[in-house]
């Protein structure tokens, strides 16, 4: 038999966790006894929240246990746990030792809380400062604590499920395939092992929470590059303006510094001049559904409450949002009765906000069902420019003199030769309706 080793090394704490809403984890470096809550405070943010009301004590593993405080802690800030006169098994008592932590509660996110900021595809060449790999950034927009276990990333065709990971709030966060890579310095990231390849001319990629539900999309282009060279490989794309989460037009750029900016602020990242927002027309594609089409994106938040929108003959608010387009400039309106052919309605539209958060003023704007017949016989055009001034751009106005509603959709614009032959058939790109006395012209220059 050997020499006996006594233990005369006090028992000191290894870690402490937040249990919401208001308990303490604690694990100690070895079997400890009689814990008394006399023996611990709580620092919460710099201000002192005393000793736990009471222990709960770990008999199967008694180097833990939990501390129950009488009031609830504050989450997601700097707590400090400190130990002093905890005896082990061979009596020795601890000293003053402690240990911080964060009181995480973290949060699920909504709709556009979370936004694409950084896509990097191809990596392939790397300018010689980031590895030759794919990756996406997020940025958390909004003040919660979010929690990625079980997101979804997922383009056309796969997807990913998220680990555990936190956001903290206004923090960029990277995703990346490979699990090796070393990006610790330049942020929070994760790899994930097989990321959704991201294709080089484009790619239409989304985040999904736990939910199932849909937080954030992006359907980018490799025309995005301001710089055709970077747009070749190794460059990153980087969106301008975080504030502007719903306008993808003109609010990306090509990296300007060492390739990419994972984790980190946008190099190109600044201000837009946004789009001036309006209500551009309205259009019944179903009996009881109509669309309302704006000239730039809508915030998703205001266009999901039914009371922005009215029918001004009954006051009588949309049963549901019948869907919004990918690029937020048309919303979808169900109502609960069917609406007549050839009666035209007025819809009141207030409180919705342009991308940007600002409240735009109240609009009216007319819509009614089409006829079921297809008759275009009180179509006329009236107008003609076909020889506009330099920039300008040829149209054509055409005016509905009957007193039906026309569907659009069933009718074509072409020419006729002198043979009478028919050449240059050119139809409808959007949706759209003619009411009685209404004009509308008609231009193949879609910016105007």
């Amino acid at each position: 038999i050997g020499n006996t080793i006594k233990d005369t090394l006090p028992p000191g704490m290894l870690k402490a966790g937040f249990i919401y809403p208001n308990k303490v984890s604690v694990t100690f470096n070895e079997p400890v006894k009689n814990i008394q809550t006399s023996q611990f405070t709580l620092t919460v943010n710099g201000i002192a929240l005393g000793n736990p009301a009471s222990i709960i004590p770990d008999f199967a593993a008694p180097e833990n246990c939990i501390l129950q405080f009488s009031q609830n802690i504050k989450t997601n800030v700097n707590c400090l746990l400190s130990n002093q006169g905890t005896a082990d098994i061979a009596n020795n008592v601890s000293t003053l030792n402690t240990k911080s932590f964060l009181s995480l509660f973290a949060d699920t996110a909504s709709l556009n809380d979370i936004i694409f900021t950084e896509i990097m595809a191809p990596p392939v060449p790397s300018v010689g400062l980031l590895p030759e790999e794919e990756y996406v950034e997020l940025y958390n927009r909004s003040a919660k604590w979010i929690t990625l276990k079980n997101y979804k990333l997922s383009d056309k065709t796969s997807s990913v499920t998220l680990p555990d990971s936190v956001i903290p709030p206004y923090s960029y966060f990277t995703i990346a395939k490979n699990t090796a890579l070393k990006l610790d310095t330049l942020g929070r990231w994760v790899g994930v092992g097989t990321l959704p390849s991201l294709n080089n001319d484009g790619d239409f990629i989304n985040l999904f929470n736990h939910r199932g539900e849909k937080i954030c999309s992006i359907d980018y282009l490799s025309s995005w590059h301001t710089d055709a060279f970077k747009s070749k490989g190794g460059w990153s794309l980087e969106r301008i303006d975080t504030g502007y989460y719903c306008i993808d037009d003109n609010n990306w750029s090509s990296n300007n510094d060492m390739g990419g900016t994972p984790g980190q602020p946008n190099s190109v990242g600044g201000k837009i001049t946004a789009p001036e927002t309006f209500l551009s027309h309205a259009y019944m594609p179903d009996d009881n559904v109509t669309s309302l089409f704006f000239s730039a994106p809508v915030d998703s938040a205001s266009a999901f409450l039914l009371t922005n929108y009215s029918l001004t003959s009954t006051g009588e608010n949309p049963f549901r949002i019948a869907g919004i387009s990918q690029d937020n400039k048309i919303i979808s309106l169900q109502w609960l009765n069917d609406f007549v052919p050839n009666q035209i309605e007025f819809i009141a539209v207030d409180k919705l906000k342009s991308c940007g958060g600002i409240v735009f003023p109240a609009e009216t704007v007319m819509a009614g069902r089409p006829d079921t017949a297809k008759e275009i016989k009180n179509i006329y055009i009236n107008e003609i420019l076909f020889d506009p001034v330099a920039d300008g751009s040829d149209y054509l106005e055409i005016y509905n003199a009957g007193n039906k509603i026309i569907d659009l959709k069933n009718i074509a614009i072409a020419g006729i030769n002198d043979t009478g032959a028919i050449y240059q058939i050119s139809s409808f790109i959007e949706n759209r309706s003619l009411l009685p006395n209404q004009y509308l012209a008609l231009t193949a220059n879609k910016d105007l």
